[in-house]
This record gives structure tokens, C-alpha cells and sequence, in this order.
């Protein structure tokens, strides 16, 4: 689809895992983890610019970790496409 906005899209997502792992002993946990979900969430949108399906984009509930928002959020959206 769009190759080039998505390299770009992931240049900048690859910029903040970098940074926010460069960071992550002066940071709260909790923002470094809020640092990694937006970045992925960056990545879905790079992987739907090259043509993924939205959901597919996302990935498995794990990749977000079982348990957290993100997670379940997945895990619902994929159990509704499957009836």
C-alpha cells in the first residue's frame, strides 16, 4: 500500500522503544510500559499500511500482555470476529 509511510511509521516507533529503553531505570515502570504500547501501537499502523487487516495488525492478546487493557481489548475483538 504505503510503503514509505510506513518505514517512516516505524522509524518513529523504533525511535521511542530505543529511548524508552535508554530510560527505563529514570522513568516510572509504568511509562516506560506506556512508552512500549505506543510505540506498538505505531507498528499496527505500519503493518496496516502495508496492507494487514486491521485486527490481524494487532497481533495476539499476549503480544500486549494477558490481563492488560490492551490484552483483553484484542482478545474480545478476535473471539467477535470469530462468531
Amino acid at each position: 500500500m504505503n510503503q514509505e509511510l510506513a518505514a517512516a511509521v516505524r522509524a518513529q516507533a523504533d525511535a521511542l522503544i530505543d529511548r524508552a529503553y535508554d530510560l527505563q531505570e529514570e522513568i516510572p515502570a509504568d511509562l516506560h510500559r506506556l512508552a512500549k504500547d505506543v510505540a506498538e501501537l505505531a507498528l499496527v499502523t505500519a503493518r496496516v499500511l502495508e496492507g494487514k487487516p486491521i485486527l490481524r495488525a494487532f497481533g495476539a492478546p499476549g503480544d500486549w500482555g494477558y490481563g492488560t487493557p490492551m490484552g483483553e481489548a484484542v482478545r474480545i475483538a478476535i473471539a467477535r470476529e470469530a462468531l
